[in-house]
């Protein structure tokens, strides 16, 4: 039986595991990958020193990431009201991610 291949997205790297969020999403990629060919995109705000460190441990089959610099800040939260969308969703938004993830999602 062949492996399948998912697209995991995540809000953040899940690496460190060093929160809950992160332990859960980093439980959750280890068992995919040892069922599944996995692909990982994911926003990096916090922990992109981990990049090559979180690659080596796990079995991807592709990890996309951009790098994004959005800040806590009034004028963000002002903009995530009149957006109707999380200020955490807002902060981790990125075109050239969604771009990315749209190419190989119909795949």
């Amino acid at each position: 039986m062949s492996k399948q291949t998912l697209l995991m997205i995540s809000i953040e790297l899940p690496y460190p595991a060093n929160s809950g969020g992160r332990v859960k999403s980093w439980n959750m990629l280890k068992y995919l990958t040892n069922h599944y060919s996995v692909a990982l995109a994911c926003p990096l705000k916090y922990g992109s020193e981990h990049v090559t460190e979180f690659s080596q441990l796990i079995d991807l089959e592709e990890l996309l990431f951009e790098r994004v610099e959005e800040p806590r800040s009034p004028k963000n939260l002002v903009k995530s009201y009149l957006k109707s969308i999380p200020l955490n969703v807002l902060r981790s938004g990125s075109k050239k991610l969604k771009e990315r993830i749209a190419e190989i999602a119909n795949d």
